[in-house]
């Protein structure tokens, strides 16, 4: 086998150690996973043998001597001990990779592999001093591992390395700061290690550096100033991070910088001015942190910028018009903020963006109609404001809208009518404004609405028929809209698709009617285990079950009740309930099932729940034994 290249041993089990014979195969140059199933190559360690699902330290030890291998790459190694390293590692002059990344060796690498002079990546569990004399090393991975100790101040000496791993380790102590003499390095990730103390100020003489991970770092104090002086850095994530104090101005220096994130940071004060030198940004998260104020003007120079979220924040003041000029801006997030005065007209300029989130500011002043310039919109959330007025009939250009949120403002005026059949609108939430009046449901047979939402405003008249034109309506809310006149319940029974029905508030109803039984659960706000119970809520919406209720014959109150309680739970019920009702008022029905509802046992409920007729509702649906 004298021309063999690669040798896969994967799940093989091998004798205590390699034959010498390997060293002949003078092509083979990659061995990548091989499995050492109860055996541990010499020395045998004195603790009892393991089984390893996929070989790890154990499987190095061994080696002929003069073996030309170049690549190593065992998997994740399982607990395993000194024991099981590499007795003559030094011995393999040729190896260019080795592979340890993510295993849990106890105790320390062995000395001898300082001796790999052209060892040029390397992944690694435990970390030796002499790590600092593989000169030609260029990536060192070291991510997920559980060192023992501080990282050596000897890694400042692998001036030829170009990406540098040390993701979710556990090194102890301070980051050295030779860190600094990495002046090759192109890629440091420092994501969730466990240093703690400040970054050292050496970092900024990486100036090579493209790529800084420094996110739910354990570091503390203030970033250093001279984090400015990496110039070829585009890429900055300071998410999660433990850093306080502001932002160092030297930041604005990083012009090659087109991802910033610092979504979830400690960071204080207020967006500084030099925000906007960033000009290469395209993406900036700085929700969920503790930055305050106004936002700069500058913001506005940022033209490449696609995505913006300051969401739950305390930033504060009116919009700078600076933000039309995000002309590249496709994503807008603003939510739960401070933010006050009206919704900049400028926004209109958008012409790119998708979703634009304002709810829970203080915005004032009438819904911008600037914003209706804007066609490739999707997703429009203002609720919670105080936007006055009426809602603008332009709205209808807004061709891809699928989710419009308008609750909780003081809109005032009609609903236009075009809101209800915008071609690709699915959810559209009016609730909690002060709307008027009578619902007009016209030409709905199209309309893509599966949530509507209309409770809480002053609608008057009666919800008309047309309603039940709705073919695609899952979710309908008209709880307290502040109709004069009473609506027959059965006109919802039409709305075939309805899964969910609001209707609570003042009494809305009279009469019931025949019909599917589909929304009656919802229409009454009461979840019950079985759907072979609908039938009886029904009845108990009518004023039939008052007579029933509260007459002195207990075989009718038990055929009444037993579908949807225990028997042992009926005197209860009786004696909870209040049966002053007056004639034909919705609160019968209300009372009843508000009384029953903390007394439901839902198990027993799925075993004694029967079927009714679907065509007698009037009666009084018997229990089937």
């Amino acid at each position: 086998m004298t021309y063999l290249r690669e040798l896969h041993l994967d799940y093989v089990d091998l004798p205590w150690s390699l034959p010498q014979s390997l060293a002949n195969l003078s092509s083979l140059t990659s061995l990548t996973r091989w499995t050492l199933r109860g055996h541990s190559l010499s020395p045998r360690p004195t603790a009892p043998e393991t089984a390893l699902a996929v070989s790890g330290a154990n499987c190095l030890a061994g080696f002929p001597p003069n073996f030309r291998l170049r690549t190593l790459k065992p998997s994740t190694c399982q607990d395993a001990t000194i024991w099981e390293v590499l007795n003559a590692i030094g011995d393999l002059r040729s190896l260019k990779q080795l592979g340890l990344s993510g295993t849990n060796f106890l105790g320390e690498l062995r000395k001898s592999i300082g001796n790999l002079k052209s060892l040029r990546q390397i992944f690694l569990g435990v970390l030796p001093n002499s790590i600092g004399n593989l000169k030609s090393l260029s990536y060192l991975d070291l991510s997920g591992t559980n060192f023992l100790g501080e990282l050596p101040n000897s890694i400042g000496n692998l001036k030829s390395l170009s990406h540098l791993d040390l993701s979710e380790t556990n090194f102890l102590g301070e980051l050295p700061n030779s860190i600094g003499n990495l002046k090759s390095l192109s890629h440091l990730d420092l994501s969730g290690a466990n240093f703690f103390g400040e970054l050292p100020n050496s970092i900024g003489n990486l100036k090579s550096l493209s790529h800084l991970d420094l996110s739910w770092a354990n570091f503390s104090g203030e970033l250093p100033n001279s984090i400015g002086n990496l110039k070829s850095l585009s890429h900055l994530d300071l998410s999660w991070a433990n850093f306080s104090g502001e932002l160092p101005d030297s930041i604005g220096n990083l012009n090659s910088l087109n991802y910033l994130d610092l979504g979830y940071s400690k960071f204080s004060g207020e967006i500084p001015p030099f925000i906007g030198n960033l000009s290469q940004l395209t993406y900036l998260p700085l929700f969920e942190s503790n930055f305050h104020g106004q936002l700069p003007s500058t913001l506005g120079n940022l033209a490449k910028l696609t995505s913006l979220n300051l969401r739950n924040s305390l930033f504060s003041g009116q919009l700078p018009s600076t933000l039309g000029n995000l002309a590249k801006l496709t994503f807008l997030e603003l939510e739960n903020n401070l933010f006050s005065g009206k919704v900049p007209s400028s926004l209109g300029n958008l012409t790119q963006l998708e979703e634009l989130l304002l709810s829970y500011n203080n915005f004032e002043g009438k819904f911008p109609v600037s914003l209706t310039n804007i066609t490739k919109l999707t997703l429009i959330d203002i609720s919670g404001n105080q936007l006055k007025g009426s809602i603008p009939s332009e709205i209808s250009r807004l061709t891809n809208l699928s989710s419009l949120y308008l609750s909780q403002n003081s809109l005032t005026g009609a609903i236009p009518s075009v809101l209800y059949t915008m071609p690709s609108l699915s959810q559209l939430y009016l609730d909690q404004n002060q709307l008027i009046g009578p619902l007009q449901f016209q030409n709905i047979s199209s309309s893509q609405l599966n949530l509507l939402a209309l409770s809480g405003n002053r609608l008057d008249g009666l919800v008309p028929r047309s309603i039940s034109n709705f073919t695609k309506l899952h979710m309908l809310y008209l709880s307290s809209i502040n109709l004069k006149d009473k609506m027959e319940l059965n006109i919802f029974f039409q709305v075939k698709e309805l899964q969910s029905l609001d209707l609570s508030g003042p009494s809305l109803f009279y009469g019931i009617g025949n019909g599917s039984c589909n929304t009656v659960l919802n229409a009454f706000w009461f979840l019950v285990a079985d759907k072979e119970a609908l039938n009886h809520l029904w009845w108990l919406a009518t004023f039939q079950a008052t007579k029933d209720i509260n007459s002195n014959d207990e075989l009718i109150h038990e055929t009444a009740l037993s579908p949807l309680l225990l028997a042992t739970t009926i005197d209860k019920v009786l004696e909870k309930a209040n049966m002053d009702y007056e004639s034909k008022s919705q609160k019968e029905c209300q009372d009843i099932l508000y009384s029953v509802d903390d007394l439901i046992d839902f198990e027993s409920l799925k075993e004694r729940a029967s079927h009714c007729s679907d065509q007698n509702h009037s009666s009084i649906c018997s229990l089937e034994s």
